[in-house]
């Protein structure tokens, strides 16, 4: 999953929190997302 991601979105891990909190605008939603992806191997700040 993390490889697919980061082969759509070279720097998604850079910007992980502006591109999922545009749609998402629950911080909530988004932290678990991005605590989510983290397990997957991303490093995101």
């Amino acid at each position: 999953m993390a490889s697919e991601l980061l082969a759509m979105v070279s720097d998604f891990e850079s910007r992980a929190r502006d591109l999922t909190s545009r749609p998402i605008l629950s911080e909530a939603v988004v932290d678990a997302l991005l605590d989510r992806l983290r397990k997957t191997g991303l490093s995101i700040e």
